[in-house]
């Protein structure tokens, strides 16, 4: 996966996402909220496949677009706030300790995921430790 899209080195992005789908499509999905009305991403594609080969086939343009931005993770501090905010706001009467416990579910679950994603080998199936 393409954590940061200011990558300097041109043939290591275009090897990533030529040897990568889910990079590939994490990528547009990104640079399509950065780049909202830019005609490489207002293509609508019959399946899969066509996606695929027309991205490969603008891969240097991708690269042009992705090169400059800089994407900084969020700080689990936001993302505490966040879910507090959106628990409260389905269930307005939940006490401050049942609150404080779903929290700390969710980071674990969070946790344990982030750990299996990063510390194993993405391959066209999944993933493999």
């Amino acid at each position: 996966m393409i954590p940061v899209l200011a990558i300097k080195d041109k043939e290591q992005f275009l090897k990533i996402i030529k040897s990568d789908t889910y990079s590939l499509e994490s990528l547009i999905k990104i640079l399509t909220i950065y780049y909202k009305n830019h005609k490489l991403f207002n293509c609508h594609f019959n399946n899969y496949d066509d996606f695929i080969e027309y991205y490969y086939l603008n891969a240097e343009q991708l690269y042009d677009l992705a090169k400059n931005i800089i994407i900084e993770p969020i700080s689990e501090d936001k993302v505490k706030k966040a879910l507090i905010n959106i628990e409260r706001l389905i269930n307005p009467t939940i006490e401050e300790k049942e609150l404080l416990e779903r929290l700390n579910k969710i980071f674990e679950i969070y946790q344990k995921r982030h750990n299996d994603i990063y510390n194993s080998k993405r391959t066209e199936k999944g993933t493999k430790k």
